[in-house]
């Protein structure tokens, strides 16, 4: 890749300018979310590093995690690779590596209409390449209690209790995940699924 900027100047451990990965995983920075950083810029291009730039790179990593996670929950059986998105993204691969076009076409895989099952199944077969460990963060294991705190909860509201769901709600947040209400009914989803990897050290 081209040389790295930190804060507007050349990376260089020389000038007191270096990082480690262990001084960005103390600022609780997850190694994938500088991963995603990279992803973001084409090789020949140079990218400036600050922690407001990797911070968004987590939140954006997070999000698409978060994304995908609800894709394989609502998916019932196996699906496979949309053959349109999957040509779309080799041609940006085989254009001189061009990674950010092949990241936006990731961003179009998630919201085309679709089946559920086809999207995560395209999902999985990008993330051979991308190296996002997108599967294991899609499957991470909704506690007993939180999925029972969230039948309950859609019972409250079915009876108009809303501050009691409301509560709920919030118990379910301190778990380590949140809501989404739509239209065919609550979605329960981890609010940092990278999060999940430090709580386990």
């Amino acid at each position: 890749n081209e040389h790295l900027l930190a804060n507007g100047e050349k990376m260089a451990k020389s000038q007191g300018t270096g990082l480690s990965l262990e001084a960005i995983m103390k600022r609780r920075f997850h190694p994938l979310s500088l991963r995603y950083f990279f992803l973001q810029a084409h090789y020949r291009s140079q990218q400036n590093f600050t922690y407001e730039s990797l911070g968004a790179s987590q939140q954006a990593l997070n999000n698409l995690l978060q994304e995908a996670f609800v894709i394989r929950a609502r998916s019932t059986q196996k699906g496979k690779p949309l053959p349109t998105l999957v040509k779309r993204f080799t041609a940006a691969i085989e254009d001189d590596n061009n990674v950010p076009q092949a990241l936006a076409t990731v961003w179009e895989t998630i919201n085309i209409t679709a089946s559920p099952e086809d999207r995560y199944a395209t999902l999985l077969n990008f993330d051979q390449v991308l190296g996002l460990n997108i599967e294991k963060y899609a499957t991470i294991i909704v506690p007993a209690q939180v999925q029972s705190m969230l039948k309950t909860r859609n019972d409250l509201r079915k009876a108009r209790q809303y501050d009691e769901a409301d509560t709920l709600r919030e118990r379910i947040e301190k778990e380590g995940f949140v809501l989404d209400d739509t239209p065919e009914g609550a979605i329960v989803k981890p609010k940092d699924p990278l999060a999940f990897d430090f709580k386990t050290g």
